[in-house]
């Protein structure tokens, strides 16, 4: 399995951090039995400054004029005390968001092709949104993350995950991933310690990792 960071997305955001978590082999036995109650509701203000932050990122290439950044949702959400809770992996890794302020994801690492790649795409990249049945593409120059097929896994950053490599009741294998394209956002590291704490003793091996423009990839084994 290699993550890594196209050098063409260092040209929009030279500072940019990729938050990785891969865990194999899950037992998800122990997490049913203890499953988020209530989600963690954020500082409102610090919610507010964080996505007014990330609106502007997303100004910075091509996206949907839909897209926003799940942060935004996952906030206004927990406010609101409506956040429904999906599955024990995925309700971790939106508590991981919350807790940090930085927008979490997960894949099914079996269904990723050996590869996960965040670059700019070219706009005939297959994208079969989550919960839908039409095959879409992003824009051009638009920020996303790609399997080793070439199919997007998520359109403009954190914004909206493919139907192809969600995390489901079956998965054994799972990749977090996190960004914080600029330095006035928070670290992801709270929600990973989070993750990381969580999941360490469910599963065979792990690992966790940092990408940035010094680090831009990494590869590892099941």
């Amino acid at each position: 399995m290699k993550v890594s960071i196209d050098s063409n997305v260092f040209s929009l955001f030279p500072d940019l951090e990729i938050f990785g978590l891969a865990l194999f082999n899950l037992n998800l036995s122990s997490i049913e039995n203890q499953p988020i109650k209530e989600f963690y509701k954020p500082n409102l203000e610090e919610s507010e400054r964080v996505v007014k932050i990330w609106k502007e990122t997303y100004k910075m290439f091509p996206t949907d004029k839909q897209a926003r950044a799940s942060i935004n949702y996952l906030t206004k959400a927990s406010h609101d005390n409506k956040l429904r809770k999906i599955n024990p992996l995925v309700d971790i890794y939106n508590e991981a968001s919350l807790l940090s302020l930085a927008p979490f994801g997960g894949e099914d690492i079996n269904l990723l092709k050996s590869s996960l790649k965040i670059g700019l795409a070219k706009g005939n990249e297959p994208f079969l949104p989550l919960g839908k049945e039409k095959v879409e593409n992003p824009k051009e120059g638009e920020v996303v993350y790609l399997d080793g097929e070439n199919k997007v896994v998520c359109r403009s950053l954190n914004w909206l995950e493919s139907d192809l490599h969600k995390i489901t009741e079956h998965t054994k294998n799972v990749i977090f991933v996190s960004e914080k394209p600029l330095n006035s956002l928070p670290s992801s590291n709270i929600g990973m310690d989070f993750l990381f704490n969580k999941l360490k003793d469910c599963c065979s091996s792990y690992n966790r990792f940092i990408l940035d423009k010094n680090k831009p990839s990494i590869e590892f084994n099941n």
